[in-house]
């Protein structure tokens, strides 16, 4: 969030003809960054569990390319049970705030972040770093 207000800050000095320094959404990006966090943290723990379970790099890495592609898909196409899918609540969380704007773009950005897909990825994030926590705690470590 700092290096995006801080290039507006530094475009609007060298071109001053953009107009940047004449808009101030701090709030906003703050709100739209937080909600982007919360809504992917369920994929870090079920990339965070895969890696546990994987030593190479390969399969975690494809595992989490091929259920990205799905969740954007299922979030894009508007299938209602897609806040269960961990890797579509980024997707959702980008498409409930275009939806929130209804697309009018002299309207204030309103932003809800906590929503029922951030709600579930934080459910899901929880519950895989608790089991990869105690999977960590039984591993030898060698």
């Amino acid at each position: 969030m700092l290096f995006t207000i801080g290039f507006g800050n530094l475009l609007s000095i060298v071109k001053p003809e953009l107009r940047f320094d004449d808009f101030h959404m701090e709030k906003e990006l703050a709100q739209i960054y937080f909600k982007l966090f919360l809504s992917s943290l369920g994929i870090l723990s079920i990339q965070f569990l895969l890696s546990l379970f994987w030593a190479d790099f390969l399969k975690p890495m494809g595992i989490g390319f091929i259920c990205t592609i799905a969740g954007v898909v299922a979030a894009s196409k508007g299938w209602e049970y897609s806040y269960l899918f961990p890797y579509a609540h980024p997707m959702a969380a980008i498409s409930s705030m275009l939806k929130n704007n209804h697309g009018d773009p002299s309207n204030r950005l309103q932003i809800d972040v906590f929503t029922k897909d951030v709600f579930v990825s934080m459910a899901i994030a929880v519950v895989v770093f608790v089991a990869g926590y105690f999977i960590v705690q039984r591993k030898s470590v060698k």
